[in-house]
């Protein structure tokens, strides 16, 4: 039994090392663990340790397109939540008025693609207060970076990101 797990773990970090050889970003560690200090009779027990992580494609893609991204009035911010992304939109009319659309995101060929799960909603601040109006909740879109590594924003619904370009702000 013991063997096995030998073996296996040799074989991830033989794995990782051709994913390397491969073009994709992985990388292998390993040690040796030895109990120094065995009583008397008794085996010494020794362990090898590896550590692989291996990047995909799809973390490369996740990589780039997560954070805050600006063009003119409107923002866009990109998170991770857990297997997928939300994108947030906002876009400021005047100071009174912000539109916002929300999209729960997938990646797909390389793009953040959200089918019928965006959100617009429309947020009034005047003085009575802060009023939201959610005014659809069926939005579909496509963000993609272009060659130049500006975002841009297909919204299926009314193409509201139609000519826009965002640029990566530092984190």
């Amino acid at each position: 039994m013991g063997s096995n797990k030998l073996w296996q773990t040799v074989s991830a970090a033989e794995e990782a090392t051709d994913a390397v050889g491969l073009g994709l970003d992985a990388s292998a560690s390993s040690g040796t663990v030895i109990d120094q200090s065995p009583a008397a009779g008794q085996l010494v027990e020794t362990r090898t340790v590896v550590s692989v992580t291996v990047q995909t494609d799809d973390d490369k893609t996740a990589k780039a397109f997560m954070g805050k991204w600006q063009s003119d009035r409107a923002n866009i911010e990109i998170n991770n939540i857990g297997s997928g992304f939300t994108v947030t939109v906002s876009w400021a009319s005047d100071s009174e008025q912000t539109t916002t659309w929300e999209y729960n995101c997938e990646i797909k060929d390389g793009k953040m693609v959200s089918d019928n799960k965006g959100r617009k909603s429309e947020v009034i601040t005047d003085s009575k207060g802060q009023s939201t109006n959610v005014l659809y909740e069926d939005g579909s879109a496509t963000f993609s970076i272009d060659d130049q590594g500006k975002l841009t924003w297909k919204d299926d619904k009314e193409d509201a990101g139609k000519n826009m370009k965002f640029d990566k702000l530092p984190s």
